[in-house]
């Protein structure tokens, strides 16, 4: 539970004491520490696990059900908006912006429900680099120079042949989380993926949108929960549900859409150790 720089060093540090680890997200602040990390896990015999563990919960847990029953037919994008605003220093500049700080429940979430993604392209914005303290600040009245766009879209495609769109921004009033996922048979409107359960909304082709109660058997609360389930996962000798090579391919992934817009291109990401969990293994 460090800021995003001090990941690397706390989790090889548990690492070399022998130690399983759990972290938050994102696993690390770049690609290559992000490598060691894994190579340093598999050398040991050592497993990595980290947040976001909401897609294990309820409500996406529903989702993927439903996905994985056709009630939507083939999935054909996916859609994900975080529009929020944050005004501190500290978010910007200290947790990486908003992409980095919530992109990864969104992504997470988009992995889980449609399968790796292969390429990536986007656009990284910075629309105010310059912004005001927040009224509860002691340097409230003072300004300060963003170091991290503010505003980020990534067009992402998944290995499947779906499409997907990410938004995360924090350069606006309130909280709006938004997952949607269309198919060819209908369209599925997820619970907010920062929380465990919430409502689930599904319109088939032929009907009416409806709420569609959540799964039974899974945790509609509880940070911790990703915890448990690694704890689990060394008892029964197998990778955990959120792990560490899950946490890289959504790192590879938001890095990707930053540097594609530096680049102004697509860039491919690697997905080659990557191993998804089903519905019901989870």
């Amino acid at each position: 539970l460090t800021m995003p720089a001090d990941h690397y060093g706390v989790t090889m540090a548990a690492l070399e004491a022998g130690k399983h680890v759990f972290s938050e997200k994102p696993l690390t602040v770049n690609r290559e520490l992000g490598s060691k990390i894994i190579e340093a896990a598999g050398r040991r015999g050592l497993r990595v696990a980290g947040a976001p563990d909401t897609f294990l919960g309820a409500g996406l847990q529903t989702c993927r059900r439903l996905i994985d029953e056709g009630a939507i037919g083939t999935p054909i994008t996916g859609q994900a908006l975080l529009a929020a605003g944050h005004g501190s220093e500290r978010y910007y500049n200290v947790f990486t912006g908003p992409m980095f700080d919530m992109g990864p429940y969104y992504l997470t979430a988009l992995v889980s429900l449609l399968g790796p993604v292969e390429r990536a392209t986007g656009s990284a914005q910075t629309p105010f680099p310059e912004k005001p303290y927040p009224a509860d600040s002691p340097d409230r009245g003072k300004t300060f120079r963003v170091s991290r766009p503010g505003n980020i879209s990534g067009v992402l495609d998944f290995a499947s042949g779906c499409v997907g769109v990410i938004t995360t921004t924090c350069e606006v009033p309130g909280y709006h989380p938004r997952l949607e996922i269309y198919g060819s048979e209908g369209v599925l409107v997820t619970n907010d993926p920062n929380a465990y359960t919430g409502t689930v909304t599904l319109q088939p082709k032929d009907g009416k949108p409806r709420r569609v109660p959540v799964a039974e058997g899974f945790p509609a609360w509880g940070r911790g929960l990703g915890v448990a389930e690694l704890a689990r996962a060394i008892r029964a000798g197998r990778s955990p549900r959120a792990s560490g090579e899950l946490m890289y391919h959504v790192l590879d992934i938001m890095h990707a859409v930053h540097d594609a817009s530096k680049e102004e291109r697509h860039l491919p990401v690697s997905y080659t150790h990557l191993t998804l969990p089903t519905n019901r293994e989870v």
